[in-house]
């Protein structure tokens, strides 16, 4: 019996030493159309609904106008366009999209953390494609997770990524800035992202709170140090 167990134990223990310890490095062509097409769900899946709640109307041609401003315009021009808009959904309407869009984005987070963990973070380069698709999603935490501590475990996920050089350094800082100042409201850490100022709707350097801490952060991942008058 005991010779048995040991026989058992130490074919676990060679199975377990064969298995795959962190994401897959190389990516084949078809580990890359396979990340292509669930990239493509994914997106799809974090706009179902965000446009129609964000503009206040249902109306495809408007929704359609509006994603072409989007790409066109710079920020103040397209700020000032929403704000010709004054559209508005019933709250009953508004409640029930945020109910399948908070579903569909806690589908997404963890989607996204299936293919960090399989596949490391696909990158346009890793890819062969000139823009990142998946970096939005980063943006849109699940309704039901505490904000500061999706904050942390993104950072644990990611921040590998970045230092094995899958991940640029400045798209992590630009999504780790975003969820400090847009939805914490607090100062930046990297200082990637600048202010918006509305009063005078336009854009200023970012709002930083030590700049020592920035820049040794900044270091950590590769981005160069900032200047006086590059942030505030």
């Amino acid at each position: 019996m005991l010779k048995q167990l040991l026989i058992v134990c130490l074919f676990a223990g060679t199975w377990l030493a064969c298995q795959p310890s962190g994401p897959k490095v190389n990516l084949t062509d078809e580990d890359k159309t396979h990340l292509l097409n669930e990239i493509d769900r994914i997106l799809e899946a974090d706009q179902q609904y965000r446009g129609a709640i964000s503009l206040g109307t249902l109306n495809d041609s408007i929704l359609a106008e509006d994603a072409e401003k989007s790409k066109t315009l710079t920020i103040e021009e397209y700020m000032a366009y929403r704000r010709t808009l004054q559209l508005e959904l019933p709250k009953s309407v508004e409640d029930s999209l945020w109910l399948l869009q908070h579903q569909l984005d806690s589908e997404n987070h963890q989607a996204f953390v299936k293919i960090i963990q399989g596949y490391g973070y696909p990158s346009p380069e890793r890819l062969g494609v000139e823009d990142d698709r998946l970096f939005v999603v980063l943006l849109h935490p699940p309704a039901d997770q505490d904000i500061p501590q999706y904050l942390a475990n993104m950072q644990a996920l990611l921040l590998p990524e970045v230092k094995s050089g899958r991940m640029p350094g400045r798209m992590y800082a630009t999504f780790y800035d975003n969820i400090k100042a847009k939805i914490l409201n607090e100062p930046q850490l990297y200082g990637t992202n600048k202010s918006f100022d509305q009063a005078t709707m336009s854009m200023g350097p970012p709002d930083i709170e030590d700049i020592e801490v920035t820049n040794a952060a900044r270091a950590e991942i590769g981005l160069p140090p900032l200047q006086e008058g590059e942030y505030k």
